[in-house]
């Protein structure tokens, strides 16, 4: 049965970037560079530190998420908006130290920290676009990563921290974009409704 979560976890998350990628190849989407820089860069760190740490199943959100990345970021480079303002330099220096944290650590957990914190580097690069802009992002995206997640924790089959500590983080990250594009949309839509007083 966890092989059955694992790999539906990670073919919901290679199926989560399609519609991402549509959308920027649309036009709508405007990929942050800065945050999709991170992100590849850590799907890449966390495959390897829950490698180490002995994920089975668990590990095909992972790979997935590492080849949705890869993509998007790929794309990101001439569609993208951002990634060079000296907040972002700043911000892309810190999450380096991230990755810097999981390649001197010899313990799982402190490595798995080390990545979410850069990863939520990542997340903030890109929350105050998407409440400007609500529609540059693509809501399907997250909301099929939400799901994707799901089945990952169920596939981790050991209640171990380094384990759990990144799909718990996903989920909680994923679940704040969601909030932002759905709210922002819908305050931006009763805002453009004519008065009718």
């Amino acid at each position: 049965m966890l092989a059955a979560f694992g790999i539906i976890a990670g073919i919901l998350q290679l199926v989560a970037s399609a519609p991402y990628v549509r959308d920027i190849l649309r036009g709508t989407t405007k990929p942050q560079r800065a945050t999709w820089t991170i992100w590849t860069t850590l799907s890449f760190v966390v495959l390897a530190s829950q490698w180490a740490s002995g994920a089975t199943w668990s590990l095909a959100l992972t790979i997935g998420q590492t080849v949705s990345c890869a993509v998007i970021f790929a794309l990101a480079i001439p569609r993208g908006v951002g990634g060079f303002s000296r907040i972002e330099l700043v911000l892309l220096g810190i999450a380096a130290l991230g990755i810097v944290g999981w390649q001197v650590s010899d313990d799982p957990v402190v490595a798995t920290c080390a990545v979410v914190v850069a990863d939520l580097i990542g997340v903030a690069l890109m929350l105050p676009k998407t409440y400007r802009a609500p529609n540059s992002e693509t809501l399907s995206t997250y909301v099929i990563g939400l799901v994707s997640t799901l089945f990952a924790l169920a596939a981790v089959g050991s209640l171990t921290a380094a384990l759990l500590i990144y799909p718990v983080y996903i989920l909680i990250a994923d679940s704040a974009v969601v909030a932002v594009i759905f709210l922002r949309r819908r305050a931006l839509a009763v805002a453009a409704q004519p008065s009718t007083s």
